[in-house]
C-alpha cells in the first residue's frame, strides 16, 4: 500500500508534528508501508521527515499558481497511490482537485483545527468552495470530537464521511528529548529563577491563540506576586502587548519568537498556559501532560478535549480567572500535586502505537 501525505507547511506547526509521529510508527508497524511526503520546502520538517528515510517531495502546497498545479497535477498522476491524506487548507485543495476515483486512489483530508473564516462573505465563498472538495474527499479524520461536531454541523451532506482519531503524542519520545539543549538566552533566563513558578505559553502568534489575553493575564499575575515566571515561546519581543509587559516586568519575562524543540521547556516550567479561542486538539497540551505538568487553559472547545477541569488542569474564561488560577498553582502545594498527579495519568493513558493502528486500519479499509 502507498499513502501520499501531503502537508500545507513545513515549519514548526502541531498538524507537521502529528505526521511526523503517524509515519514514524506506521514504518515501525508496518514495515511494508510505502510512504511518500509531500511538503512545501525550507522548513524544518524536511529535514525531519528525512531522517525517517521516507520518499520526500518538496512541493510549494503553501501557494496557489497555475504552475504549481500543473506540477502537482503531474505528480500525483505518476505517484497513482493508493491512499491521498492532505492535511490543512493548502495540501486539502492540491490534493483533492487532481486525485480522482478513476485513478484507483481514496481522498483522505484532515483540518487539524477547523476554523473557517469570520468574515460574512469569507464565510460563503469557504463553504462553497469547500462543499465542491468535500465531493471529492472519501474520509474526514478529525482530531477530536469537539472538531468533528462543528465539522458535521457545518457541512451536514458530509457527516457520514467524518472519523474521528483524537491526537495523541510519543511521551517516551518526548521524555528522550527532554534534556536537549535550549537556546543560550532561555537557558539563563531559568537558571536564575530556579526558585521561581514558570509559567510556558507554546502557541504561534495569531488571532485564534489569542496572546493579549494571555499578556494582560500574567500582567495581574505579576502585579500581585514575585516568584511566578513567564515564557513565551511564539512571539516576537517587540510584540506592543508584550513589549509593554516586559516594560513593567523585565525580569520576570521573556519571548522568543521560535523554539525548535520545546521539550526541554516544558520539562522544566512548571506549568503550561494556553488561551485559545478555540482548538481542534492542543499537542502541546499532552506534552505537558507528559512531563507532569498541569495546564490552566481557556475552557473552550477543543482544550475541553483534552483538559479535565480540576482534575489535570483549570479551565478559566477570562483574564483574572487564568491569573487566579496561576497564582492557586503557585502558592498551593497540594492543589499543584494532585493536578500534576492528573497530568502524568493522562499521559499514561495516551497510547501512540493504538493511535496509529487506527489510521493504518482507514488507511487500508479505504483502498478500493
Amino acid at each position: 500500500m502507498h499513502v501520499v501525505e501531503c502537508l500545507s507547511h513545513s515549519t514548526l506547526g502541531g498538524g507537521q508534528s502529528v505526521i511526523l509521529t503517524l509515519v514514524r510508527h506506521l514504518r515501525r508497524l508496518h514495515p511494508e508501508l510505502e510512504c511518500t511526503i509531500m511538503l512545501p520546502a525550507g522548513g524544518v520538517f524536511v529535514e525531519r521527515f528525512k531522517s525517517l528515510g521516507v520518499n520526500i517531495l518538496e512541493r510549494p502546497l503553501d501557494q496557489i499558481s497555475l504552475s504549481s498545479m500543473r506540477e502537482m497535477k503531474r505528480t500525483i498522476s505518476r505517484l497513482a497511490p493508493d491512499v491521498i491524506h492532505s492535511h490543512g487548507k493548502g495540501a486539502g485543495l492540491y490534493a483533492r482537485m487532481f486525485s480522482t476515483p478513476r485513478a484507483g486512489m481514496r481522498r483522505l483530508h484532515s483540518y487539524h483545527g477547523f476554523h473557517p473564516p469570520r468574515s460574512p462573505l469569507a464565510s460563503v465563498l469557504y463553504r462553497m468552495s469547500e462543499e465542491f472538495f468535500l465531493h471529492r474527499t472519501d474520509t474526514i479524520i478529525s482530531v477530536s470530537e469537539s472538531e468533528a461536531t462543528e465539522i458535521r454541523r457545518t457541512f451536514p451532506r458530509s457527516a457520514a464521511k467524518v472519523r474521528v482519531i483524537p491526537n495523541t503524542v510519543d511521551a517516551d519520545d518526548l521524555r528522550s528529548r527532554c534534556a536537549g539543549p535550549l537556546p543560550s538566552t532561555l537557558e539563563r533566563f531559568l537558571d536564575e529563577r530556579k526558585k521561581s513558578f514558570i509559567v510556558a505559553m507554546v502557541a504561534r502568534n495569531d488571532a485564534v491563540k489569542n496572546y493579549p489575553l494571555a499578556l494582560q493575564a500574567a500582567e495581574i499575575v505579576l502585579a500581585a506576586s514575585s516568584n511566578v515566571s513567564f515564557v513565551f515561546v511564539g512571539i516576537d519581543s517587540s510584540l506592543a502587548d508584550y513589549a509593554r509587559l516586559h516594560q513593567l516586568h523585565p525580569h520576570e519575562t521573556l519571548a522568543l519568537d521560535r523554539l525548535d524543540d520545546t521539550t526541554p521547556l516544558l520539562h522544566r516550567c512548571n506549568a503550561l498556559m494556553l488561551t485559545s479561542k478555540k482548538e481542534g486538539s492542543p499537542l502541546v497540551v499532552q506534552e505537558a501532560f507528559s512531563f507532569g505538568k498541569p495546564v490552566v487553559a481557556t475552557d473552550v472547545e477543543g482544550i475541553r478535549d483534552v483538559v479535565k477541569h480540576n482534575g489535570d488542569g483549570l479551565l478559566c474564561t477570562d483574564a483574572d480567572g487564568i491569573a487566579a488560577a496561576i497564582r492557586t498553582l503557585a502558592s498551593d502545594l497540594e492543589t499543584y500535586a494532585r493536578l500534576s498527579r492528573g497530568a502524568s495519568e493522562a499521559a499514561s493513558r495516551m497510547n501512540a502505537t493504538d493511535w496509529a493502528e487506527r489510521y493504518y486500519h482507514i488507511y487500508a479499509h479505504s483502498r478500493r
